[in-house]
């Protein structure tokens, strides 16, 4: 055996000892194997660094500035917000819309910010249903890695296998040259849950941790629901002030936000006037908003615009204390103009051992009271840096930049147009990365923010190991090593090429397993005179195969809110590992061959 054969094994066996036991982060393991390389004299310096300036690395830089500046806008809670309202509350229906839903936006964006996106809503749906989080979650994680394989962006490893057939001479796949696979790998995930579901699925056997603003509710005994009504030009609501209307003290409801000529208005003060067409938000029991209604001649309506401003993301509930030495102490709510200034709707103020939840407005407030408050996230975060405030609440959501949406949706599209002009996956997308800074939906810092260097060092660092397996001929040697016993059947060779990939990407990272194999395969296929471009797409699908385990980014996302053991990844990811493998092999062998 070559003596160049013989260190690029060793450099092999180091490369998968290094990933497999995580001694190390992932990119400094990249990087031990790269300087590894060139010590040996397995390939030159300029070799060792060309990685970092593949169509690979580029394209997957600028996958990740356009999906940043994608969450940036909100565009995707928006769309989330959506599909749930046709999700319904049933077990199954849930799951399958949204995992349909998961699945395409997967095939364009991260599938971590993707599945990221839907755990807030499914906790909050959990609560509001009882169908246990651990029922809901995997199945939609599972669906943002299968998501992967619906276009050559998808994923990593799919950019990957298109840089490795270019650099084999072979024409790169486009765009959606893999979606029939994909399309079809989706589809066996959520019949696999719809069909198998309740057997595989874990019950709700471990306590699960509340969520913090469902603690609140609990510890504080918020009535949470929300109830929009109209005022009508006809009712007697219509010209009456807040302050008349005396909502706390004879209905026991909160005015928590209204809406009028299409803006919506947190926590209106005590002197605004109810006019005709106005929508209020109230929150408070149904017998005591169907009183109201009675009362004042309104009726209740659908939440429309004001329910989508309510969603879990925007708003929330505050635990807020007042400070030791505070200037507000000595004085009331009615008196800070609390409302007004502040914007949240104060729910309960909490003094001693007395806690007020309705006539509390004129009451004086101390130092160490705790005020309970709802209102926009935004709004939280202003009081929480006021110095006469302490709020104990961790502040959730983001500030999204509404303005921003429609240029963010016209990079994301520019760029997938682009890629049928002719131009390269890793130059579209970098079109549509740049885009987004020219339209200011991000600034450079934040576009360089957004961007998982340790990925793109990977990526770079792993790289010359592709080159090593070619120039020392180990890829040749270890073909016609194996060769042997797989020249004659194709099926047998892409069965055997989907197992190999399910098992590497289990123990060891996608991008490594993707980096090491895909070039041995491109080789051996080439010897066997198989064409080694169907063959390398198989390998880059079957690295998204990792269900068995939380060794994946998006099912290590959902462990914890889910509170899952590695035996309920076993228990579900081992049908759909079968079926992902029988799915993506039998569709490459009937249609690309």
């Amino acid at each position: 055996m070559d003596i160049q054969i013989i260190l690029t094994l060793f450099v092999l066996i180091l490369t998968v000892f290094l990933f497999v036991t995580e001694i190390l982060r992932s990119d400094v393991s990249a990087l031990i194997v790269l300087t590894t390389l060139v010590i040996l004299g397995l390939v030159s310096p300029q070799e060792a660094f060309q990685g970092f300036s593949s169509e690979a690395v580029i394209a997957i830089a600028g996958v990740m500035v356009i999906s940043s500046g994608i969450q940036k806008t909100g565009l995707m809670i928006k769309a989330s917000r959506y599909i749930l309202d046709i999700a319904g509350r049933n077990e199954k229906r849930l799951v399958g819309v949204v995992s349909i839903f998961e699945g395409f936006i997967s095939a364009f964006l991260q599938n971590v910010g993707s599945a990221a996106l839907f755990i807030p809503a499914l906790m909050r749906i959990s609560g509001i249903t009882g169908i246990p989080s651990r029922r809901i979650l995997l199945p939609i994680g599972y669906a943002a890695i299968i998501g992967g394989t619906v276009t050559m962006i998808g994923s990593a490893t799919l950019i990957l296998v298109n840089d490795f057939l270019t650099s084999a001479g072979y024409s790169p796949y486009g765009l959606f040259d893999v979606t029939p696979v994909g399309i079809a790998l989706v589809i066996t995930g959520v019949a696999y849950f719809f069909f198998f579901g309740k057997y595989v699925l874990p019950e709700s056997d471990n306590p699960e941790s509340d969520p913090e603003q469902e603690k609140i509710v609990k510890s504080w005994n918020l009535v949470s629901s929300i109830y929009y009504v109209r005022v009508v030009g006809t009712g007697s609501l219509k010209g009456v002030t807040r302050q008349e209307a005396e909502l706390s003290k004879n209905y026991n409801l909160h005015l928590i936000a209204l809406l009028q000529n299409n803006d919506v208005l947190y926590a209106p003060w005590v002197h605004t006037k109810f006019s005709d067409g106005q929508i209020l938000a109230l929150m408070g029991v149904k017998e005591d908003v169907g009183r109201f209604c009675s009362d004042f001649g309104v009726t209740i309506v659908p939440g429309g615009k004001l329910a989508d401003s309510m969603s879990n993301d925007l708003v929330g509930f505050a635990e807020i204390i007042i400070r030791p030495k505070s200037h507000v102490a000595g004085k009331s709510i009615y008196d800070l103009n609390f409302r007004k200034i502040y914007g949240l709707e104060p729910l309960i103020v909490f003094s001693g051992q007395s806690e007020e939840s309705a006539e509390f407005s004129d009451r004086l407030l101390n130092a160490g009271d705790t005020i309970v408050a709802h209102g926009p996230w935004d709004n939280i975060r202003k009081i929480s840096s006021d110095p006469d405030f302490f709020v104990t609440t961790h502040i959730e959501g983001d500030t999204y930049r509404r303005t921003k949406e429609k240029g963010a949706l016209a990079c994301f599209l520019c760029s997938i147009f682009l890629t049928f002009t002719g131009l390269s996956i890793a130059v579209s997308f970098l079109i549509g990365a740049i885009g987004m800074i020219l339209l200011g939906v991000l600034s450079s810092h934040e576009a360089y923010r957004s961007v998982e260097w340790e990925v793109i060092v990977l990526i770079g660092g792993i790289f010359p190991i592709s080159v090593a397996l070619s120039d020392s001929g180990f890829a040749s040697w270890i073909s016609g090593f194996i060769g042997t016993y797989l020249a004659g059947d194709l099926l047998i060779f892409l069965v055997a090429t989907g197992i190999v990939m399910t098992v590497s990407t289990i123990i060891m990272t996608n991008i490594a397993s993707t980096v090491v194999f895909v070039p041995i395969f491109i080789q051996m296929s080439s010897d066997l005179g198989i064409n080694p471009a169907p063959v390398a797409l198989l390998a880059g699908i079957c690295a998204s195969n990792s269900f068995l385990l939380p060794t994946h980014q998006v099912n290590a996302l959902i462990k914890s809110p889910g509170n899952y053991k590695n035996s309920d990844f076993i228990r579900a990811g081992f049908g759909m590992t079968v079926l992902f493998l029988v799915v993506s092999v039998g569709l490459i062998y009937l249609f690309y061959y």
